[in-house]
């Protein structure tokens, strides 16, 4: 009974630990995203492959012309898009 327990304890120390190291790994990556729009002009003239790529998680998209962008650190925006 008692190792049944403790291993139950085990596992949800296991999980806090886990979720734990997410947020961490996602505030990671908002802090990175910060310091590179800082670091970087926010005229921006021309596409900059590897600024899109720090801050863009994905692009889904919803209708043919209409996509939803989720950036790092899970905001969501919703843009139209002509063709």
């Amino acid at each position: 009974m008692i190792m049944e327990e403790r291993a139950i304890y085990q596992k949800i120390v296991q999980e806090f630990e886990a979720k734990d190291n997410l947020d961490k790994y996602t505030e990671d990556k908002v802090t990175e995203a910060v310091r590179t729009l800082e670091n970087e002009s926010l005229l921006l003239t021309e596409y900059d492959d590897q600024i899109i790529r720090q801050l863009v998680d994905t692009i889904r998209v919803q209708e043919r012309d209409r996509i939803t962008v989720t950036l790092k650190g899970g905001m969501e925006i919703e843009q139209s898009v002509d063709y």
